[in-house]
């Protein structure tokens, strides 16, 4: 079955357990962010994204569709040492839909007087070039994911930034398990050490080596609802929406 982030309360999700699925404790990540993506009710869901510009996050269009504000920490690989920033302006891709999940991505725009002062602790990401031909990730390459999320359906964020490892799969299998188009999305599991991601990684980035440079080539959009390890999860392509991200964002 396939799962989004699992809607909580915000006192629920401020409590801190456990670690992505077979990670381990991140290295310096600059770019990631965490988000709780609030209703108009009163409750969210925990999730995450990445730092593109001074004031740009890119996630999932699930965390952005349908709520009012984003509470953005980032800065820390410690969750007690982030800095939080509040953003009211969210924009998920025109076309997402959430049944069936299609063209999910979207963006956070931080406040103008919060403009991020670029340093080791806090620093934007790399996107795949404007009008790259290849198809990115490619198929079998690793990547790595990051998060805060738990290593269960069930568990809630961890102190600590987790990283995971997982290689590209084949589309038809991405197909097979998550029913996604392959141009949009592309699958990553780990069959050796299980590593994966869980709820509240959704929205957090994929990333690839791309000429020596950290870039970020997919978003985590979904996974199979008990978190499992044993099975790959589904990522949105970042490189077929670069022309959308560059009219939002000028990035």
């Amino acid at each position: 079955m396939k799962s989004i982030a699992t809607i909580c309360v915000l006192l629920i999700c401020a409590t801190h357990i456990d670690a992505i699925i077979n990670g381990y404790s991140a290295p310096q990540s600059p770019h990631h962010v965490y988000i709780f993506s609030m209703l108009e009710t009163n409750v969210g869901i925990a999730g995450g994204g990445t730092l593109i510009s001074s004031i740009h996050v890119l996630t999932a269009g699930n965390l952005v569709h349908n709520f009012v504000e984003w509470r953005c920490r980032l800065g820390s690989q410690l969750f007690i040492q982030t800095r939080q920033i509040v953003s009211v302006v969210g924009l998920a891709h025109p076309n997402y839909t959430p049944q069936p999940r299609n063209n999910d991505i979207g963006i956070v725009t931080l406040p103008a007087n919060s403009i991020l002062s670029f340093s080791v602790d806090i620093s934007p990401i790399a996107l795949p070039p404007l009008n790259w031909l290849q198809t990115l990730p490619f198929e079998n390459e690793q990547g790595s994911m990051i998060g805060f999320g738990g290593s269960s359906a069930t568990s809630v964020s961890v102190e600590r930034l987790q990283r995971g490892h997982q290689r590209v799969t084949e589309g038809a299998r991405c197909t097979a398990f998550f029913g996604v188009n392959s141009n949009n999305f592309f699958c990553g599991e780990d069959p050796i050490y299980q590593s994966n991601i869980c709820n509240q990684d959704i929205g957090g980035g994929f990333s690839v080596s791309f000429n020596g440079v950290d870039t970020l080539v997919g978003i985590s959009a979904l996974v199979i609802e008990a978190c499992n390890g044993t099975w790959p999860s589904a990522y949105t392509r970042v490189q077929p929406y670069r022309e959308w991200i560059r009219s939002v964002t000028s990035v």
